[in-house]
């Protein structure tokens, strides 16, 4: 039974679970389970239209982009040059850092571009 396989804050233990005699195929779903989700926390989107699971790292703020080339959306971090702080009229340009890969529910399989007719607009990134 699951309640057998829980902690004392309700989370479930997978490793007990894995171990405990289990099905091959139970085996195999709760290892899939345990690399996607861990070291994961949930996520949702500013207009509430999206959520997910997202790395441990991402703030509030950060983006959730699409890439051409990835299969899953990711999620990136603005940086400011501080020689934009310090002199604003020469934008030097910000660039971003990569977070990490994320889940988004309702954007998997390419229902993101469908939104746009299958023209997206495009945006490049400097990511360092």
């Amino acid at each position: 039974l699951l309640t057998q396989c829980t902690g004392p804050d309700g989370d479930v233990d997978v490793r007990t679970l894995m171990l405990s005699g289990r099905p091959s195929t139970v085996v195999e779903f709760l290892k899939r389970v345990e690399s996607v989700i861990w070291d994961r926390q949930f996520l949702l989107t500013v207009a509430r239209r999206f959520f997910g699971l997202a790395p441990m790292t991402a703030r509030p703020h950060d983006l959730i982009c699409i890439l051409y080339g990835c299969s899953v959306p990711v999620v990136l971090r603005e940086h400011t040059s501080m020689r934009d702080v310090i002199e604003p009229a020469a934008s030097h340009g910000s660039y971003f850092e990569f977070i990490g890969e994320c889940y988004v529910h309702g954007v998997m399989d390419g229902q993101a571009v469908e939104a746009y007719n299958g023209k997206p607009p495009d945006e490049v990134f400097v990511i360092r």
